[in-house]
């Protein structure tokens, strides 16, 4: 009885933790980038209709943790193609067309880590490349060979400004925006540090069971 108790403790902890991660739009084996800001007409035009002062947008992007490594030159840099972006403009989604991509820079000039992301959306029938730069704390990521994996790390915020990146609308993130990553490392190890003690209990009792 005590024994399927454990059991049941164990299954009941691993389903409370494990719930976190089945986020809708991150599931196992991926991870989910995001980050908000202000996109605006550059001046050239305003296919979207946004308004000289432009809209608040949410960007939700999420890669395979074992994605190819589009830049294999330069230690500093990595690149990967997304599996999914959403584009959350003025509380709307805005369809999402093709082309997703993270960029990463380690260590950009001393001074910060830096994530670029690059896609295709479509809205009231324009199809139009959305640029977004985030300037990340210097140390946010590592990067120590010329193939990486996409940088997991926790939940930040950015350090300075981002403005990117040219084109029709300019997306434009302010000091202090809040990056999340899910899933959280910290979250990670919490879970497998409780489902280890747990087994250990386990084991602990059955052992001194069996002395006794």
């Amino acid at each position: 009885m005590k024994r399927q108790r454990l059991q049941s403790t164990v299954v009941t902890v691993v389903a409370l933790f494990a719930f976190q991660f089945q986020d809708a739009s991150a599931q196992a084996g991926q991870i989910r980038y995001s980050w908000s800001g202000q996109l605006v007409p550059d001046g050239s035009g305003d296919p979207w209709q946004l308004g000289e002062q432009g809209k608040p947008f949410v960007l939700d992007v999420i890669v395979s943790l074992d994605a190819v490594d589009l830049l294999e030159v330069n230690v500093e840099f990595a690149a990967f193609q997304a599996l999914s972006a959403r584009l959350i403009l003025d509380g709307n989604q805005i369809a999402y067309v093709s082309g997703a991509n993270l960029d990463f820079t380690d260590n950009w000039s001393g001074l910060r880590d830096l994530l670029v992301f690059h896609g295709e959306f479509e809205r009231l029938a324009h199809t139009i490349e959305i640029g977004s730069l985030v300037a990340l704390p210097l140390s946010t990521f590592q990067f120590s060979q010329t193939v990486e994996s996409p940088p997991f790390f926790g939940s930040t915020s950015a350090s300075d400004g981002g403005t990117c990146c040219g084109g029709i609308y300019t997306a434009i993130v302010a000091p202090g925006t809040l990056v999340s990553v899910v899933p959280e490392p910290a979250s990670v190890l919490i879970f497998v540090a409780i489902v280890s003690i747990c087994v250990l209990g386990h084991r602990t009792r059955y052992a001194y069971k069996s002395i006794v």
